[in-house]
This record gives C-alpha cells, structure tokens and sequence, in this order.
C-alpha cells in the first residue's frame, strides 16, 4: 500500500511540535519511536523519530554542518552523493512496523528544510507521495526561544531562521504544500488542521482539537523584527508568503549576506558550539549529580525497608520466643503427665502380676486337692 507523507518543515522552536502532534492526534500517524522528551522544553513531546533525527544528524555530519552551522550546507549538498547504508536505513525506517497500517505518515524534524531533497528521492523511488506543512513563528519569538533554550544570541537564531524558512519553500516548491502561521494554529487549531487537510487532499477531519493548548504560546501575537529589512518583515506583511515573495531572491540576498561576513559566521557558530558545549556538560553533570542523589535516596529508603523489616523480624522473633516457650511449657506438663501414667500402669501391671501368682497358687492347689476333699474337710 502506497503512502502520503505529510513532510512537518520549519525552524527549530517555530511551532512544528505542536502541529505534528496535534496532526498524529487526527490520524496522521507520526510513528511511535520518538526522542526523548525535555519536560522544560517541549513537555508533551517532540514528535520527532529517534531513526530519523539519528538518520539526518549522520547526513549533516557527513557535509561538514550542523544543525545550527548550516550556511554551506546549499553548496554541499549538490554534490552529495547518498551512501547505501544510510539510504537502506532510510527505506526501512519508511517501510518500518510503525507505519505499516498507516496510509497518511507524517515525519517532522526542523532538519528535514535542509535536508528534504535526499529524503523525496527515496520517498519517491519506494512508490510514495510526499506533501509539505511549512511552518512559520515570527522570528523574535523563535528567538527568544533558542536564547532560554540554548543561549543562542539573537543574530545567530534570525540567520537560521531566515535560512531554514527559505531552504524549506525552495526544496518544497514542487510538492502540494500549505504555509502556517504559528499565532493561527494557537487561535484556531480546528480551522487550521481542516485548511492543511482540505489543501493538501487529505481525507481527514478535524472536529476538535486534541493536542494543541493556546497555553503553550506564551507570545502568539506577531513582534517587532530584529531588523528593518529581515525577512520576517516581509513575511508578515505578506497575504500569501508562498506566492507573494520572491524566496529566490530572498536566498540569493542571504547567502550574499553570509558570505559577505564568513569570518563572522564562522565565529559566531563556533562560539555557539562551545557553549552548546559547555550546556551540555553541565546538563550532564547536572543529571549525574540527580542521579547520584536518587541513588543515596533510593539506598537510605532500602536500609530504612530493611529497618523496618528487621524490627517486624524481631517482633516476630520475640513473638516466636513466647509461642515456643508456652508449647515447651506444655509439652513438659504433658511428658510429665506421661510419666504418672506410666508409673500408674506399672504399679497396676505390678498388681495384676500379684494377683496373677495368686490365681497360679490357687489353681495348683486345687489340682492336687480335688473338691471332694475339700469338702471332706469342711464337712468332717
């Protein structure tokens, strides 16, 4: 059975989480192998496939990029040439048990804008349809996302902002695709779920929302841009930002921007990546010293267990003690009561034995006297 892949693109911290899980919700199934959750950072869940983060994160690294030093990646990836194994993985992670009974999938991964050539390749040679949600949040609020998130500075964050929103319309531009605002999803899920069915011909319905809470948002009305002539500006002066803007041209100028300044860049990344770094670190400092604390706790509740247990063992013991002392109390009554019993019945078997001779003495006598002359005597 062929499949329509629902294709999640967009910054990271645009919003695409919470479309993706609110889509899986109404039966588009994103798959069910998901990264792990960062309560503090997305607290219902990422909805991205560990197979398919793990999959592009080798791609990217193979480029020479990352996630969030990306600026040469249009470039390279021309040239790239997939290897068998990562396309094997790719085709078996399409093909995988997770989807097998699903007609409309779904794969989200910010990653997926920069990378989706690669993967409509093979989503087109396995016999399946592929389809794109672009989603847009304005780019001060993705901002201030990635600096609580990842202290990412602000130029940093609105350079892959612009970067992944025109990576994602160009490498889109071919497919059925609809473009979402952030702020309409948080103020009616049902309108915009029911608009991403109905344009991309998808036989599903929305009656109401499952996923998405409004509370989520903390900012979903539209800020000042970072700059006069960012891209987000246009954008959101825009009626229809995939028709109404030139994204060629809009690519164009920031590449010529970045290349402009690639000393910058590459200080900027690289700063970033220290840092990423260093967070990392301490996170997992951070997590090791819960750890450590959880085991002292999980180590002071087990002898506090064991305490108990041994104190319920002595009470139970001392209980014991008493049982066993009152049953050799009675038992001793008992052995002494036998002993009586059986000096009673040796004085009664003494007894008889007396009484026993004395039938004996009789009885000879009166075999050598017969009773004729017994009675002689009395009668004499």
């Amino acid at each position: 059975m062929s499949k329509t892949w629902l294709l999640v693109l967009g910054m990271h911290r645009s919003g695409t989480s919470a479309l993706s899980g609110e889509l899986d919700a109404q039966g588009v199934c994103f798959g069910d192998d998901f990264i792990q959750d960062i309560e503090a950072v997305n607290q219902k869940g990422f909805f991205e496939n560990r197979e398919l983060v793990a999959i592009n994160e080798e791609i990217l690294t193979e480029l020479g990029q990352s996630w969030f030093s990306c600026f040469d990646l249009h470039h390279r990836l021309g040239n790239y040439q997939l290897n068998e194994s990562l396309k094997q993985r790719m085709v078996g992670l399409l093909k995988s048990e997770q989807f097998a009974e699903h007609h409309y999938c779904g794969l989200k991964d910010p990653r997926l804008s920069l990378l989706l050539p690669i993967w409509l390749d093979v989503i087109n040679e396995i016999g399946d349809t592929a389809c794109a949600v672009v989603m847009n949040r304005d780019c001060s609020q993705v901002s201030r996302s990635l600096k609580t998130r990842d202290q990412m500075t602000p130029l940093h964050s609105q350079y892959l902002w612009e970067y992944y929103t025109i990576a994602a319309v160009e490498h889109s531009q071919n497919l059925a695709r609809i473009w979402v605002e952030h702020r309409h999803l948080m103020q009616d899920t049902v309108a915009v779920i029911n608009q991403i069915f109905a344009e991309l011909t998808i036989s599903l319905s929305c009656s109401a929302a499952q996923f998405v809470e409004p509370k989520i948002s903390r900012h979903t009305s539209v800020q000042p841009p970072l700059s006069v002539d960012s891209l987000n500006q246009r954008i959101a002066a825009a009626e229809a930002p995939l028709d109404d803007i030139q994204w060629q041209t809009e690519w164009q100028g920031l590449l010529d921007n970045i290349a402009a300044n690639p000393l910058f860049i590459a200080n900027m990344t690289e700063s970033f990546s220290r840092l990423n770094l260093a967070i990392a670190k301490s996170i997992e400092v951070g997590e090791m010293h819960d750890y450590a604390i959880s085991v002292i706790r999980e180590r002071d509740a087990k002898i506090q267990e064991l305490n108990h247990t041994i104190e319920e063992n002595g009470q139970y013991t001392s209980h014991c003690h008493d049982v066993i002392a009152e049953k050799d109390a009675g038992l001793a009554y008992y052995e002494q009561e036998t002993r009586d019993l059986k000096a009673q019945i040796e004085s009664l078997s003494e007894t008889t034995a007396a009484q026993q001779e004395q039938l004996d003495t009789q009885q000879i006598l009166l075999d050598k006297w017969p009773i004729k002359n017994i009675a002689k005597i009395f009668y004499k």
